[in-house]
């Protein structure tokens, strides 16, 4: 339906990415898996938790994947930020 609406009209695509996991454990994967095949029919704006790594990962690799993200700095500029981001919980830590 989305690759069909987008196809016809050419207009974005808002929908909501976790109702198809509602009541499932580790529901975080099951909402990557269907953004990641949500963006390829052609979703622009997807309705979500942007704190979730798994979600924002799953953006930037679809991106990168899809030919939208030149020189793929948009997925190297998320890796560097997830990284540091990473170091710095570990530091709090110890």
């Amino acid at each position: 339906v989305v690759k069909m609406v987008t196809a016809k009209y050419g207009v974005n695509i808002t929908m909501g990415s976790s109702n198809v996991s509602f009541g499932l454990p580790d529901r975080k994967y099951v909402n990557a898996a269907f953004m990641a095949m949500a963006i390829q029919a052609g979703m622009t704006c997807p309705i979500t938790n942007p704190l979730v790594t798994e979600i924002r990962t799953t953006v930037f690799a679809s991106d990168l994947a899809l030919g939208k993200d030149e020189f793929a700095m948009g997925w190297v500029k998320a890796y560097r930020k997830r990284k540091k981001t990473q170091k710095q919980e570990r530091d709090l830590t110890e």
